[in-house]
């Protein structure tokens, strides 16, 4: 689906895709959902309902419900999973040390520094 426009309402916390045939698509645009949510969007699902109309109920794009289920039936729960995330460049905690003893340090300077 190439998309024609895309906007977010934040009255209703959803972004709302348009395609090239001028019909809306609404998605989620907070970064999680709640266990509970994920909960109740699964049940809808196990309840017989299919794979569009439970996108359709809950603004749920249809991948993240996929991995929702996926999700469910290796762990048997539908906790939040847990970020690990990398440093691209410079770990956070070096370079406020750094700056903490070198405070007049012009970047140039911190970051081959903050680095090692």
């Amino acid at each position: 689906m190439g998309l024609h426009s895309v906007r977010a309402d934040a009255k209703k916390r959803f972004i709302v895709k348009t395609d090239e045939k001028g019909d809306n698509h609404e998605y989620n645009k907070d970064i999680s959902y709640s266990k509970d949510y994920r909960k109740r969007t699964i049940e809808y699902r196990q309840a017989g309902y299919s794979l569009e109309a439970t996108h359709q109920v809950f603004k749920v794009s249809k991948s993240t419900i996929q991995k929702w289920e996926k999700q469910l039936k290796e762990t048997g729960d539908l906790d939040k999973k847990e970020l690990h995330r990398s440093f691209r460049k410079i770990d956070p905690e070096k370079l406020k040390m750094y700056v903490a003893q070198h405070p007049e340090a012009y970047q140039s300077e911190m970051a081959p520094s903050a680095a090692d």
